[in-house]
């Protein structure tokens, strides 16, 4: 889990581990390396594996908000395992993690990378995310 609105106008970039292999439930605070993305709620948290490394999951942070006076997001974040280590693994070990902001390039400059949003879904499909929907006004 990450970020999220509490009351008023705060907004969170916390992570968090609810391993739900494990009873009872307890839910953890984890920590990674890197810049870690900025506070935010309504953004996507889809874990994929990758195409073309076999083994190899990340989990990817797509827009969000941080209220209607302070905009929306496009930004794409990834949070990974260190050294090839599964980021279930990694997560479950409180240890090597990563955040990272890879630079997104369209494939057809004229449309254009996806619009900033909140409130929309993600899938992964085959080592793709996936968009669909969401909001950028404030009405």
């Amino acid at each position: 889990m990450f970020g999220g609105q509490g009351s008023g106008a705060d907004f969170f970039n916390d992570l968090h581990l609810l391993d739900l292999k494990k009873a009872p439930l307890n839910l953890q605070t984890i920590h990674a390396a890197g810049d870690p993305p900025f506070p935010r709620c309504s953004g996507t948290l889809t874990a994929m594996s990758v195409s073309g490394k076999p083994g190899t999951e990340v989990v990817a942070l797509f827009g969000g908000s941080q209220g209607f006076f302070e905009g929306f997001s496009n930004s794409l974040c990834i949070l990974q395992g260190d050294n090839s280590v599964s980021i279930s693994d990694a997560a479950s070990q409180h240890k090597g993690l990563t955040w990272k902001e890879p630079v997104v390039r369209a494939e057809n400059p004229a449309v254009g990378v996806p619009d900033a949003r909140w409130g929309h879904s993600a899938v992964s499909w085959r080592g793709k995310l996936i968009l669909f929907g969401g909001s950028n006004t404030q009405h």
